[in-house]
């Protein structure tokens, strides 16, 4: 993973929480993982106790769906 992320060119932040789980963006990505495998009650209590609105969180991920598409397909066209 640090190889990768160095050839990435990666923030220190995203670096931070990719590798060691701190920094702002380490909740985030517990928070997508969590998503990501299913864990809708362990989603639920967060999202109530954050105020985060289900569509809005729906919405993120599908743009998410489509931006990681959208860059696979320019990258066939290459």
């Amino acid at each position: 993973m640090n190889e990768a992320l160095e050839l990435l060119k990666v923030s220190k932040n995203i670096n931070k929480a990719l590798i060691s789980s701190e920094g702002p963006f380490a909740e985030i990505l517990e928070f997508i993982k969590l998503y990501e495998s299913g864990d809708w009650q362990e989603i639920s209590r967060i999202m109530l106790l954050n105020n985060i609105s289900l569509d809005k969180v729906y919405e993120a991920y599908i743009s998410s769906l489509e931006w990681y598409r959208d860059l696979f397909a320019s990258l066939d066209s290459e």
